[in-house]
């Protein structure tokens, strides 16, 4: 988002200081240097969001500034700013001298307090403008648009693998699509051995059935990505599952888990 501010302050040395920042953060500004000029620019634009030091003259080079000044223009700029109500952070030199000056300006419609000159840690100028526009946001953001909370995950205990005609699916979610080599594969592995237990096959003896002219390693391939996949595509739908939580390997080969339930016919 491009945000653009309105600096409020008739010290040079405070508007470069602040021009510095602004232009380290990306952010676009106007300056002006008396209640006159803020005036003039608030009527012919509106800003994100406003720095407006408090201790102001009424008019440029004329003048002496005044608190009271800064307050009121202050109070201008809340009725000014419309609905969208573009936060206004305060700067000034009389935070320690005037301990209530900051409740008394956030009664009138500051979001926030920043004293000069800037302090380089902490609260410093920088982290008050992104905080207070990251939380404005997050105010305005529509409920329809917002992200869901995401729900608790749930451990992969056990999951029914179905096989369609044009993929295959495990909890709902597809981790096979179109007549690939991991189906086929899939195909072979989910049969069953007289005690019940899925068959066994090794990398070499899975290619060799299959007629895959790379060899095992074109079968290790295969099931790293199948792998990959499902632990996607079950964690989208808030499911944690292992790499190894469903096709298993090591001593007599690749073979599904037993907690692995088969629905479908094959193609």
């Amino acid at each position: 988002m491009n945000y653009e501010a309105l600096v409020i302050d008739d010290d040079p040395a405070i508007q470069d200081a602040v021009a510095d920042i602004l232009d380290s953060l990306g952010h676009k500004y106007d300056q002006a240097r008396s209640q006159e000029d803020a005036r003039r620019l608030i009527a012919a634009k509106r800003y994100s969001y406003y720095l407006l030091d408090l201790e102001l003259p009424v008019r440029t080079d004329r003048g002496f500034p005044r608190i009271q000044t800064g307050e009121n223009l202050l109070g201008e700029i809340v009725k000014r700013r419309g609905e969208e109500k573009a936060p206004i952070i305060v700067m000034t030199g009389h935070g320690l001298d005037c301990p209530d000056l900051a409740v008394r300006v956030m009664k009138k419609g500051a979001v926030d307090y920043v004293k000069k000159p800037f302090p380089s840690t902490g609260n410093t100028l920088d982290r008050a403008i992104l905080e207070v526009l990251s939380s404005r946001k997050t105010e305005n953001q529509d409920p329809s648009t917002a992200p869901s909370k995401p729900k608790a995950a749930t451990p992969f205990r056990a999951g029914e693998m179905e096989f369609l005609p044009d993929r295959v699916t495990l909890c709902g979610a597809v981790v096979v699509e179109g007549r690939t080599r991991m189906r086929k594969m899939l195909e072979l592995l989910r049969e069953k051995r007289p005690c019940g237990k899925y068959v066994a096959y090794s990398g070499e003896k899975l290619a060799a059935k299959l007629g895959i002219a790379a060899g095992e390693n074109a079968v290790s391939e295969a099931v790293k990505r199948f792998r990959d996949t499902v632990v996607e595509r079950l964690e989208a739908k808030g499911i944690v599952c292992g790499r190894k939580d469903v096709l298993l390997s090591g001593g007599t080969g690749y073979r599904l888990a037993e907690s692995i339930m088969i629905r479908g016919e094959l193609g």
